[in-house]
């Protein structure tokens, strides 16, 4: 029987995701102490003592066939099985490279979308420019109106077919019927969760939607003040993160470890993690 909503994780591949997420989860827990925590891993959680393992409520290991393309590990296919490795009505997923904002919580990610059936990060709409995709071909092969520039690295669901969809999406680019830029040895999951989304629900549900600080998007410099109670996420998504960031990050961790009593893990870079260097 599911349980009535908590935040999920992906915790796959390199053990530093294990570490990403044991921080994550220690910032909800202070910041949300009655919010369920479910991390799920490729048994690479290995770093994190069996304290450190108590800031997850529940712990699945992901089925291999997941993320495994024949004989070949593509981590990133999992967030396309979400709504099957869930064990909730209402999920909100999170990207483990983030930390939540002292001044902010995921409550508040939960209370606006809640009773929707699907919510993704979404920076607005029209954009004729994807990182991943052809968007005109997009259009002209699902019969979309609009483009929207959405990410994965935040999303709330409930019941939804955006991810059976996404699944079939996903095997029509590896039949070749359309083409996608390679991420991480495989097909971006934005290149299938996006046209899944807009073909299931016709439109994003808030546009703009951005609970998330990611620098390589704001492209701007913020303070950390600013960062903090403008956005309830701060993220390190990328390959790598400036020093204004990583030092951001650093300290924040540290007020969280100083908080609970945990011992926490310091920023590292993605790129010595073998299949970032697929890109």
């Amino acid at each position: 029987m599911l349980m009535e909503k908590g935040v999920l994780i992906l915790s796959l591949g390199s053990d530093l995701y294990g570490r990403y997420a044991f921080n994550l989860a220690m910032s909800i827990k202070h910041t949300s102490p009655g919010v369920h925590i479910t991390v799920v891993h490729s048994n690479n959680l290995f770093r994190l003592t069996s304290k450190q393992l108590e800031v997850f409520d529940n712990m699945i290991e992901c089925p291999g066939e997941y993320y495994m393309e024949g004989n070949k590990q593509c981590y990133i296919n999992a967030k396309l099985y979400l709504d099957l490795l869930t064990p909730y009505k209402k999920t909100l997923f999170i990207d483990a490279d983030m930390l939540v904002s002292p001044y902010k919580s995921v409550e508040s990610i939960f209370k606006k979308c809640d009773n929707n059936q699907f919510v993704m990060v979404c920076r607005g709409a029209d954009s004729n420019v994807s990182e991943w995709v052809k968007v005109d071909e997009m259009l002209d092969k699902f019969a979309l109106k609009k483009w929207y520039d959405c990410s994965s690295d935040v999303m709330y669901f409930e019941e939804t077919k955006v991810f059976e969809k996404a699944r079939d999406i996903h095997q029509l680019y590896l039949n070749g019927e359309f083409y996608y830029k390679n991420f991480a040895g495989g097909v971006p999951d934005e290149a299938c969760i996006v046209p899944a989304m807009l073909i299931t629900t016709k439109k994003p549900k808030f546009v703009p939607f951005k609970p998330t600080y990611w620098e390589g998007i704001e492209n701007k410099f913020m303070k950390s003040e600013q960062i903090f109670n403008n956005f309830e996420l701060l993220s390190i998504g990328g390959n790598t993160s400036s020093k204004h960031v990583q030092s951001i990050y650093n300290l924040l961790i540290k007020w969280y470890s100083s908080k609970t009593g945990y011992a926490a893990f310091s920023y590292e870079n993605k790129m010595r993690i073998q299949e970032r260097k697929l890109i």
